[in-house]
């Protein structure tokens, strides 16, 4: 009976380390993503990005039957909708290039998240989202 337990005690031990491993690399991948749905991302700045000064914001606006496309701002924890714009309306898709540059001069330090809303000609949208962002 001893021999059993040990080797279910090592084969517990086994799967809990590769369950751990498993945890490690899934959230390494995670927050290496970026804020992406076909059509519509936003690649820079990341979730928990530091920024301050002038921060260009990166990404692609391109869904299918494009119309326009928005970023905003909210501070940290978002509740309603407290969305400042960054830019205006833009009516030209863009692909991994410059959606907008915020000048976080103008909010206080603290948390926040960015939205890139994508709209297509019917009305309906797409959003992305990259939280935690910190103006320092």
């Amino acid at each position: 009976m001893s021999h059993v337990r040990r080797r279910l005690k090592s084969v517990v031990s086994l799967l809990l380390a590769l369950l751990s491993a498993v945890a490690l690399v899934k959230g390494h991948v995670l927050a290496s993503l970026p804020a992406q749905v076909p059509g519509a991302s936003i690649t820079s700045p990341r979730d928990n990005a530091v920024v301050r000064g002038q921060v260009v914001i990166q990404g692609t606006a391109n869904i299918p039957d494009f119309w326009k496309y928005e970023v905003h701002y909210a501070p940290e924890p978002v509740t309603g909708d407290q969305w400042i714009p960054i830019s205006g309306v833009v009516e030209t898709p863009i692909v991994n290039g410059v959606l907008a540059v915020w000048d976080t001069t103008t909010v206080p330090d603290g948390s926040y998240s960015i939205r890139l809303r994508v709209a297509r000609k019917d009305g309906n949208y797409v959003e992305v989202f990259v939280r935690g962002v910190t103006v320092a």
